[in-house]
């Protein structure tokens, strides 16, 4: 609650990747009460430019686009920030830089955008697509959520390989929460 000392100042961010998905978001979360009809709509970033204005002040939800992370520059340094990614079977990659052939200038992409616009924000990331896709991806997921803690991606895949299924079941409930195809 906004009146509890230790939570005042918190700000979610609720990142998507699709602008139907990120109206459905916002519209639940006034649905709900959650915010104000009002507040949602001012809580929406409608450019990069408003989510830098919204992010430099203090609002308790901010619905965006992971998009909108175009460039690299930092919006806020605040620890009080929490980052719900959703999608981020999708949202997470980004990090490897592109060398642009006519200018010679390296490019990044968004999740890394996303990363340093918000250095020392936390991230939750939220997929519904089932982590059986490869190792590849949930270690990109988990690196995106939190950098470096299951190590290089070689060494991740290494120590995954072999008994992969029970690997997954010892990370479930501790870094992911994990349903197989099977479960509903």
């Amino acid at each position: 609650h906004r009146s509890d000392g230790r939570m005042a100042n918190w700000t979610f961010v609720v990142v998507t990747d699709r602008v139907e998905l990120d109206d459905q978001v916002a519209r639940t979360f006034k649905a709900t009460g959650a915010v104000s009809e009002a507040e949602g709509d001012r809580c929406h970033a409608a450019s990069g430019a408003h989510l830098r204005e919204l992010l430099r002040g203090n609002h308790r939800y901010v619905f965006t686009l992971v998009h909108k992370f175009q460039t690299d520059e930092k919006l806020t340094d605040r620890r009080d920030v929490i980052v719900l990614t959703d999608e981020a079977h999708r949202s997470q990659y980004g990090f490897g830089g592109k060398v642009n052939e006519k200018t010679g200038e390296m490019s990044y992409g968004f999740a890394s955008n996303l990363r340093d616009a918000l250095p020392n924000a936390s991230f939750i990331g939220f997929t519904g697509t089932p982590i059986e896709n490869g190792l590849g991806d949930l270690w990109a997921i988990l690196d995106f959520t939190n950098p470096g803690l299951v190590g290089n991606r070689a060494s991740f895949m290494a120590q995954m390989s072999g008994d992969g299924e029970a690997a997954m079941k010892a990370l479930n409930g501790v870094l992911l929460f994990r349903r197989t195809k099977a479960e509903p």
